[in-house]
């Protein structure tokens, strides 16, 4: 119920705070990572913009969204607005292939030119790629060359 709901979001809150303290007195950044409700029933940060409320009322420099680009477009879509939108909060991005979080280079997304106007957008940082490799990693990454250019 909402009752549930509302300590589950105080716990959470009081936790970040916690982690956001040990992260100020190292100098380092905590993140915080929305997961598509698909492959993550139930958990309780899944939407982006939730992600940015958190950061905001908090109001801790040092916490920011792990934006994974393929929990965003299941759980969301409009990859690249939403990112332009929430682009301060942004402390990691990563991304996979979607719907399957396979290589960047298969399934609905174009990974490539999204990173690109990703990076267009202000991120000038490395991105993490995450991904399930059909095989061997070694053998999955014929997918850089295309990115690389």
């Amino acid at each position: 119920g909402k009752a549930e709901g509302t300590a589950a979001r105080g716990v959470f809150l009081d936790t970040l705070a916690y982690a956001c303290d040990r992260a100020a007195e190292r100098g380092m950044t905590a993140l915080i990572e929305p997961l598509n409700p698909r492959d993550a029933p139930g958990y309780f940060l899944n939407r982006q913009e939730q992600a940015a409320e958190i950061i905001e009322e908090l109001g801790r420099p040092e916490l920011k969204i792990m934006f994974d680009v393929y929990h965003v477009q299941v759980a969301q879509g409009d990859v690249l607005r939403r990112f332009e939108a929430l682009r301060d909060h942004v402390g990691h991005v990563q991304f996979a292939g979607a719907p399957a979080r396979g290589r960047p280079d298969e399934g609905e997304l174009a990974c490539d030119r999204l990173l690109r106007g990703i990076a267009e957008a202000g991120w000038d940082q490395p991105f993490g790629a995450e991904y399930k490799p059909a095989g061997p990693t070694g053998e999955s990454l014929g997918w850089m060359a295309a990115f690389r250019a």
